[in-house]
């Protein structure tokens, strides 16, 4: 499965959780967004091959 994140985009393997993929990735639950297929998820939800995931950065101020 392709997944998009920092304007790169890496192939993984799919049927896991979201979770699991940042974790591999080194990516912040906390800190990102998940858009499975074009669709805002949580990062509990199974991904499975041939999915596309986008990684969306939170960004916060005040």
């Amino acid at each position: 499965m392709k997944v998009e994140f920092e304007g790169k985009v890496r192939e993984v393997r799919g049927g896991r959780k979201l979770i699991e993929i940042m974790k591999e990735l080194g990516v912040s639950p906390e800190e990102y967004i998940c858009v499975l297929n074009g669709e805002v998820v949580t990062e509990f939800e199974v991904a499975r091959e041939g999915d596309t995931l986008k990684l969306v950065r939170v960004w916060s101020g005040g």
